[in-house]
């Protein structure tokens, strides 16, 4: 009985994990999360920005 219950909720589990990377469910991600924390797109596109302008010496030291 036990060993049934393993392999059920095994396939269930793939079954949810198959359907949250369908696409049509992985795109809606992002704007879920951001959502949820109260960030929007346009701040963290601000936030990347900066970031990428940031380590510049790095970059320099790296060689890149």
């Amino acid at each position: 009985m036990l060993g049934s219950t393993n392999i059920t909720i095994t396939v269930a589990f793939l079954a949810g994990l198959a359907s949250f990377l369908s696409p049509c469910v992985l795109p809606l991600v992002p704007g879920y999360i951001s959502l949820i924390s109260g960030v929007s797109i346009d701040r963290l596109k601000q936030q990347t920005e900066e970031r990428s302008n940031a380590p510049l010496g790095d970059r320099e030291f790296a060689g890149l």
